[in-house]
């Protein structure tokens, strides 16, 4: 008889932390059906080279005249005629992407290098040469990361 008053005593306790369990399960559950809805789908265009394209796109595909890029692009564009060795005049930008790069590498990491493990706002720019086109990565305006010119993931 002892043993029924004590199951007795312990089943509500028992019904409390399932109900308990249950419910935390059900908040678990409804918290990641909010945050899944929450994301949007990847913007179109994403390249692949790590980095979130942001819809902006400030350039013309038909190149814009030197005098009207801005600093940031004009900057760009010198370190990508340094590269080539080439008058930065003759160098059109055909496309500036803002991007969010994964990393303080700006999608071009030299080996050997660290970098900081930060989401980096920038851009990707695409210069023409003669037929030839180039892209040049960015941090945001303002960011004293220097742009780099960089194929195949690395620096140049």
């Amino acid at each position: 008889m002892r043993e029924l008053e004590y199951l007795h005593r312990l089943m509500p306790t028992r019904r409390t932390a399932l109900t308990r369990f249950l419910a935390m399960g059900l908040l678990a559950l409804s918290m990641a059906c909010i945050l899944t809805a929450c994301q949007g789908e990847a913007p179109p265009g994403n390249s692949g080279s790590g980095a979130d394209v942001l819809p902006e796109v400030t350039a013309e595909a038909g190149g814009q005249p030197p005098d009207a890029l801005n600093e940031l692009q004009s900057q760009a564009r010198g370190v990508l005629a340094a590269r080539l060795s080439v008058p930065a005049e003759s160098l059109a930008l055909i496309k500036d992407e803002g991007v969010q790069w994964p990393d303080a590498s700006l999608g071009c990491p030299q080996e050997g290098m660290a970098y900081a493990q930060i989401i980096t706002s920038g851009h990707r720019m695409t210069f023409r040469h003669g037929e030839d086109t180039y892209e040049v990565h960015t941090a945001a305006a303002g960011s004293s990361v220097e742009p780099v010119s960089c194929e195949g993931g690395s620096s140049y």
